[in-house]
């Protein structure tokens, strides 16, 4: 968590009757009183909470599919010509010998 301190402005309303009471002495202002009844005023709350906005998920998955395809495919084919006395040799493994 990420902490800052900032100072904003905000403007805040308050209300109160002003009861202003001037004594007079003939000519003059002698004294002036004021008094001042708090009617209302407005307090400053800051908070801060998360909203969802959107859920998001993510998934890896694996699609599988046959595709057909048209190609041209090679092959080799062994032509073997032979020419005076062939011989084979046959070789036997040890299971197969006879004693």
């Amino acid at each position: 968590m990420i902490t800052e301190e900032k100072t904003v402005t905000v403007p805040v309303v308050r209300e109160e009757i002003v009861i202003e009471k001037q004594v007079f002495d003939g000519k003059e202002q002698s004294q002036a009183d004021t008094i001042r009844i708090p009617i209302s005023e407005e307090h400053i709350e800051i908070t801060k909470h998360p909203v969802i906005l959107e859920n998001v998920s993510i998934d890896n998955k694996q699609f599988h599919e046959m595709k057909q395809i048209e190609t041209t495919l090679k092959k080799e084919k062994l032509h073997v010509k032979t020419t005076g006395d062939d011989k084979f040799i046959h070789n036997q493994t040890e299971d197969t010998q006879t004693p």
